[in-house]
Parts: C-alpha cells; sequence; structure tokens
C-alpha cells in the first residue's frame, strides 16, 4: 500500500500540497503500469496563475516543450492543469495554474488525469502523433477525416478521466438513481450551442463506469441491459448512448486499451455526431 504524502493539507499552502500529491501520483501510477514511468528527471512542473499563464506557457514551452509554441496550441484558455510531452528527448511536464477554485483530494484526479495523457499520447501510436499521423494534408478529401478527428477529442479526453479515476484513492461512485441524475443533467449541454460539448460527452461516458454495477458487469450487453433497465440516458438518443458504451467496453476489454484502434475511433465519432445530428435538428434517432 502508497503512504500518501498529501493525506493532509494542513500546514502546507496550495503549492505545496500539489507537489506531495504528484509525488503520490507519481508512485500511483508507476505501480500500476510501467515502473519509473515518472521520475523526477523526466516529469517536468511548472506553476503559473491566470494573470501570467499566458507567460509562464511559453517560459515553459520554451525550454522544454518547442512544439506546444506552435499556433495551434491555446495560451490562454481556462485550465487547472495542463500536459506536454516531448517524446523525442523523453520529456513530460504538467503546467498548474494556482488560482483555481480546486481544493483539496481533486487534485488527485486532476495531476493523474494529466499524467493519463501523457501515458496516451506517448504510447497509442508508439511515439507517433496523431494529428500528424492523421492530418488534413495526408488524408485529403477523406471523409472518414471529421470521424476520426471527433471521434479521437472525444477518447482522448475519456481515457484520461477513466485511467484517473480507476487509479485515484478518493475516487467517487454513483448510484444508478445519482448516475442517472448526472447523465441527463450533463447530456443538456451536449449541443452545436456549447463549446465544450465533446469534453462533456467523455463527462458522461466516464461517469457510467463509476458505477460499481455498470463497471463490473461481465460484458458489453449485460452493462447495457443495466443502463437501460435503469433508463440512464435521455429517451431521444439512448440507442446511440448504447452503441457507445459497447463500443468503449469492447476497447477497455483489450489489454492494451489505450492503444488506438483506427476503426473504434472512428465509431466513436459517428456515434457522437449522430448525437449531436439528432440533438441540432430534433430527429428521432430511429430515423438517423
Amino acid at each position: 500500500m502508497i503512504c500518501l504524502k498529501a493525506s493532509t493539507a494542513a500546514g502546507k499552502n496550495k503549492r505545496e500540497y500539489i507537489e506531495d500529491v504528484i509525488d503520490d501520483c507519481k508512485l500511483i501510477f508507476n505501480a500500476a503500469f510501467v515502473d519509473q514511468l515518472f521520475h523526477d528527471d523526466n516529469l517536468k512542473v511548472a506553476f503559473c496563475t491566470s494573470a501570467d499563464q499566458a507567460s509562464a506557457f511559453e517560459e515553459f514551452c520554451g525550454k522544454y516543450f518547442p512544439l506546444y509554441l506552435d499556433k495551434n496550441y491555446s495560451r490562454t484558455d481556462y485550465f487547472a492543469a495542463q500536459a506536454m510531452t516531448n517524446v523525442p528527448e523523453n520529456i513530460c511536464g504538467i503546467l498548474i495554474c494556482l488560482d483555481t477554485p480546486d481544493e483539496g483530494e481533486i487534485w488527485y484526479q486532476i495531476i493523474l488525469h494529466e499524467m493519463s495523457h501523457i501515458f496516451c499520447i506517448t504510447n497509442e501510436l508508439d511515439g507517433e502523433n496523431f494529428h500528424v499521423k492523421y492530418s488534413k494534408e495526408k488524408m485529403g478529401d477523406d471523409l472518414r477525416y471529421h470521424f476520426l478527428h471527433v471521434g479521437y477529442a472525444i477518447w482522448r479526453e475519456f481515457v484520461a478521466d477513466y485511467m484517473a479515476s480507476e487509479l485515484n484513492p478518493f475516487s467517487e461512485t454513483y448510484s444508478l438513481t445519482d448516475l442517472r441524475k448526472v447523465v441527463r443533467q450533463l447530456d443538456k449541454n451536449v449541443n452545436l450551442d456549447h463549446p465544450d460539448r465533446a469534453q462533456i460527452y467523455s463527462q458522461i461516458l466516464v461517469s457510467v463506469f463509476q458505477n460499481p454495477r455498470v463497471a463490473q458487469a461481465a460484458d458489453a450487453n449485460d452493462a447495457v441491459q443495466i443502463l437501460e433497465k435503469n433508463r440512464v440516458f435521455p429517451p431521444k438518443n439512448r440507442r446511440n448512448y448504447c452503441a457507445t458504451m459497447e463500443l468503449l467496453f469492447h476497447q477497455l476489454d483489450q489489454e492494451s486499451f489505450w492503444k488506438l484502434n483506427v476503426d473504434f475511433i472512428e465509431k466513436l465519432g459517428e456515434a457522437y455526431l449522430k448525437i449531436l445530428f439528432c440533438e441540432a435538428y430534433g430527429i428521432q434517432e430511429d430515423l438517423v
């Protein structure tokens, strides 16, 4: 059993507490996946506030992660923590914003989530970059381009949160009654008008696995039956959500579930876009 340094925040300021959480999370992640994946030499950590996050981002990336200074990476988007990787140099990093409202044990989930991003980016395509391998320039007019990139956006947030929840010693669980409330509340924001719709959709999928009965289901069919019986998903998109859960169960059943399966990513993107399409145009899913 790992003895947690950050089991108490007494006598520590926020930065000191988070530094202890990071030390704990390194031990937790290394014990679960790859020994010495995260260590003092390769995991770089920097802190900032919302006032100086742009300059902190540029300084941190300029020193360790120059590719992130590309115009496609935002310097000003809101974040509690942001993961970065430099695969050729075997360096990874986390930039942490100290003046977010997040306090206490939630930092285990935040840090493990970012570590999961780092692990997946490094291992999902054997070090290759998804956005480079499946870029618009390489795929041209291939219709799969949009499905792949939407599916990847869903998957990368889902798998990071899923792994973090599995490893987090303080991870919360939901009863089926509470799960239904959480899912239906979040689903209200899965629409074309909400800028964070893909991330919210990923949160819905992760929350389902935070119900012990679903997480411990014998197989995908068993899990879907539990969800259907308890009417967890909103009626208008019930089938599309259930189809997504079946996809996820089959992927998570793989020994190296973090390895990207392009067919799976494409189908995940298609299922998500169907939900958006039905929502936007008020179409019953049976007709899609």
